[in-house]
């Protein structure tokens, strides 16, 4: 089992990009929901930490002016414009000064990071005093969980083995970082799709679920994580835990 986020995504961000790249608006609900939580103003100096290949940026650069978006994996920063604002390091040695950012968004990346608390203390030591860490990943136990823990882990040649929020742990450690908690929520919402063959790929690409059919996909999806259809296409049922964190 391959555990650490950079060498996952060295072998996985291609297909990963491939999903985002063809269906860029499927988890705009996701984003758009981190973003609701952050109260931005346009003078913010804002990250994203780990930021894939800058995703966030079709939801966020027309609302502030600086946005910083920071990877471990070069493989994902490849994708990105040169223009962005890109840094590749390790997370828990990021080479930004203290005191810097108003806001700093973790979106999904999480869970692939052993030693979680040292991302919470280097994203408290480069927030601003009264800066918020906006903070969303799978709930542990939840049917995300199981999805990714259980189906993925056997459909996905390299397996995966994602350690999730667990609300006692997870907010302890981040107190211990020494943020002040605001507010802790499992957020449910939908990633969207004009079709059924659409869902599927974007599912299989985005997870890397090459030991496994389509058929065998779509039945994943429909008895673990649920999806509907109406005339707008198919909704598939996704949720996060929210976190929202303040340096005081």
């Amino acid at each position: 089992m391959i555990s650490s986020y950079e060498n996952i995504f060295t072998k996985r961000a291609n297909a990963y990009q491939a999903a985002m790249k063809e269906y860029p608006e499927a988890r705009e609900e996701e984003f758009k929901t981190l973003i609701e939580y952050s109260k931005l103003k346009r003078y913010f100096k804002v990250a994203d930490i780990p930021s894939g290949s800058c995703y966030l940026k079709r939801y966020i650069e027309k609302l502030i002016s600086e946005v910083y978006f920071i990877e471990p994996t070069q493989a994902f920063l490849n994708n990105c414009s040169k223009s962005e604002n890109t840094i590749q390091c390790q997370l828990d040695k990021i080479p930004i000064e203290e005191n810097f950012f108003d806001r700093v968004f973790s979106l999904a990346g999480s869970h692939h990071i052993d030693k979680k608390i040292n991302l919470y203390k280097e994203i408290y030591r480069i927030l601003k005093k009264n800066g918020q860490f906006i903070y969303a990943d799978v709930l542990h136990a939840s049917k995300e969980d199981s999805f990714l823990n259980h189906f993925v882990n056997q459909h996905n040649s390299l397996g995966h083995n994602g350690i999730f929020i667990e609300e006692k742990k997870t907010l302890n450690e981040l107190r211990i970082s020494g943020f002040k908690i605001n507010s802790y929520k499992y957020e449910k919402y939908h990633w969207n799709f004009s079709s059924k063959s659409n869902m599927v790929i974007f599912i299989k690409n985005l997870f890397g679920l090459d030991k496994a059919s389509i058929d065998t996909i779509l039945n994943g999806l429909e008895n673990i994580l649920g999806y509907k259809k109406d005339n707008k296409g198919y909704h598939l049922s996704w949720g996060l835990y929210f976190i929202v964190a303040t340096k005081p």
